[in-house]
């Protein structure tokens, strides 16, 4: 009996033995390939470069994923951050809708319809020429009287990142109905087709 498990005990200690000395081998390997230019075959220098090669490695793998995650960024957003396209966008936002009284949707719908126009063939094509088109916002003169809050700013990036939260059709937005229908009326606004 004591034969038997002295045996056990030697067969253990031998397969653990040749399995660290096969992970040792493999490792070793592994770093030689992966790093040949170690000046030295110091077994244990060969592994604290492997080491430092793999935080190397680490940290440009994070900013390669950074640089994914801003150029996705870049790739969704639908319009720039240009200062005209910031300020006129918010400032027709804040003094068309932009009162602590009104709704989220209603800020967001009065700059779908000048996000819709910019898209539209028989409106001007750029945020800045919509806004100040002759005869159709009432507030144009009065603008820079009106300082956006923050969270007319927020909706402001959140419409130049994803675009129109409104049907392309919908080019219309004033306090009675106009063009084919009416879409929506929100806080005493039609937002309406064409």
């Amino acid at each position: 009996m004591k034969r038997k498990i002295s045996e056990l005990l030697t067969n253990t200690c031998a397969i653990i033995s040749a399995l660290f000395i096969l992970w040792i081998f493999i490792s070793w390997i592994n770093v030689l390939i992966t790093r040949p230019y170690v000046p030295e075959w110091n077994f244990f220098k060969v592994l604290i470069a492997h080491g430092e090669n793999h935080k190397e490695y680490k940290s440009i793998l994070a900013e390669y994923e950074q640089y994914k995650g801003e150029l996705r960024l870049q790739l969704k957003q639908k319009y720039t951050y240009s200062s005209d396209n910031v300020w006129y966008l918010s400032h027709v936002m804040a003094a068309e809708a932009g009162a602590d009284w009104t709704s989220d949707e209603a800020v967001f719908y009065v700059g779908s319809v000048v996000l819709n126009r910019v898209e539209s063939h028989i409106f001007p094509n750029t945020i800045k020429e919509v806004v100040l088109q002759h005869g159709q916002y009432a507030t144009v003169p009065y603008l820079s009287r009106y300082e956006p809050s923050e969270r007319v700013m927020e909706i402001t990036y959140d419409l130049l990142n994803e675009g129109s939260v409104l049907p392309e059709n919908v080019l219309y937005q004033a306090n009675f109905r106009q063009g084919s229908g009416t879409y929506t009326i929100e806080q005493g606004m039609y937002f309406c087709y064409q």
